[in-house]
């Protein structure tokens, strides 16, 4: 049985939205696992925290939306290879992984 694969409007105009407005839901504790604060000390009137709150959060939805665009890549190819044995090959939680190493290493 072939998998459904998500429309490119889908991937490229709704989920990002999405993705962005649930990470900012999740702000100060995202900012707080990454090891910056939301009220650090003010910066031309703006708060510092808040500037790399807002790219914490690109780049987190930035990080999703590749994992989603690989995923789709991966399962068109294998829907068009024809029928494979066993379970579909897992990309996304391997670049995820690698991804999420590679920001601690910072």
């Amino acid at each position: 049985m072939q998998s459904q694969l998500p429309s490119p409007s889908l991937v490229w105009g709704v989920l990002p939205l999405r993705f962005e407005s649930e990470l900012t839901l999740c702000k100060l504790e995202i900012c707080r696992l990454y090891g910056s604060s939301e009220d650090s000390e003010p910066a031309g009137g703006n708060l510092i925290g808040e500037r790399e709150g807002r790219e914490i959060i690109d780049e987190l939805t930035g990080v999703l939306l590749r994992a989603v665009a690989l995923d789709a890549e991966a399962r068109q190819m294998a829907n068009s290879s024809g029928r494979g044995v066993g379970r579909p090959r897992e990309v996304m939680i391997p670049y995820l992984a690698l991804t999420i190493r590679a920001a601690d290493s910072r």
